[in-house]
């Protein structure tokens, strides 16, 4: 197996989201983390921030910031899981 990295990912929420949904899309990615032998280190949310054009007819985001490990073959298939979520609007994974 390929070697474990540290990972940033920033994504935007839908801003109509409640609290309850958005831990739901956050326990959803760490429980895909953790079973993928990686570690969720950091969370923060950042809030309701204006995006710089319109996704999905919003002009806003609430940003959620997460730091974690993971094999680095996993990730492309952690992207294809956030492309589907429906309440992330956008996102960005980089190495850390």
């Amino acid at each position: 197996m390929d070697q474990i990295r540290k990972y940033e990912l920033v994504m935007a929420i839908t801003p109509m989201s409640n609290e309850d949904e958005i831990n739901s899309v956050l326990e959803k990615i760490e429980s895909y983390v953790n079973k993928n032998g990686g570690d969720l280190t950091e969370r923060d949310n950042w809030g309701i921030k204006r995006l710089s054009y319109p996704i999905q007819k919003s002009n806003e985001g609430n940003y959620v910031r997460t730091v974690f490990s993971l094999h680095a073959s996993a990730v492309k298939e952690l992207e294809v899981m956030l492309n589907l979520t429906e309440e992330v609007l956008l996102h960005m994974v980089s190495k850390v």
